[in-house]
């Protein structure tokens, strides 16, 4: 009677040491969808990210910074941590917490590889931008979103507007309430005592 016992314990014992296929295709392995950002992070402090030069600046530039991205991180096994479709660990999961600070370190790293005023944009959208993966999908929805090069061009007026451009106050005003509006509907999400 002990006998099927034993060989269901071998049995779920063998499954949990199951072997990779005995095979050269490790394209099948790369094609995966983990369960979540979590699986296979390294340690926290074992890896080094630098800064990617140039700086990302241009909208045109940003396919290629993508896949600078992606490559660095994927030699240090951090890549989905910028994928939007694969899913967050749940906050009880055992490497959770490791998950929620690596995720920050290379949003971090992220927002240290782009211009200053592309950051300053992002930043004035107003969206979370807590983890790694809503950066970059507000990074891909600024620069390839319609709107990037008129609100690049509104906002650096917006930010230069002086009242000696106007020959009365009543002009001023009526112009710096168009370029706020143009801005706000542009998803600028400016406060309104930027102005002031």
């Amino acid at each position: 009677m002990s006998a099927p016992a034993a060989s269901a314990s071998s049995a779920s014992s063998a499954a949990a040491t199951a072997q990779p296929p005995h095979n050269r295709n490790w394209h099948d392995e790369e094609d995966v969808t983990p369960a979540d950002q979590s699986v296979g992070l390294p340690d926290i402090g074992t890896f080094t990210l630098f800064k990617i030069t140039p700086l990302l600046k241009n909208k045109e530039d940003l396919d290629n910074w993508l896949d600078k991205v992606e490559k660095i991180l994927e030699s240090y096994n951090l890549h989905n941590l910028i994928k939007k479709d694969v899913l967050w660990p749940y906050r009880d999961s055992e490497n959770g917490q490791k998950w929620k600070t690596i995720s920050k370190q290379v949003r971090t790293w992220l927002s240290g590889s782009i211009d200053n005023e592309l950051m300053q944009e992002l930043n004035s959208r107003g969206n979370k931008m807590t983890f790694a993966d809503e950066f970059v999908d507000e990074l891909k929805r600024l620069m390839k979103g319609e709107g990037y090069g008129a609100l690049k061009t509104v906002m650096m007026k917006f930010k230069t507007i002086s009242r000696s451009q106007y020959l009365t106050i009543e002009e001023y005003i009526t112009a710096m309430k168009k370029m706020y509006k143009t801005l706000s509907d542009l998803k600028s999400r400016l406060v309104p005592y930027f102005a002031l």
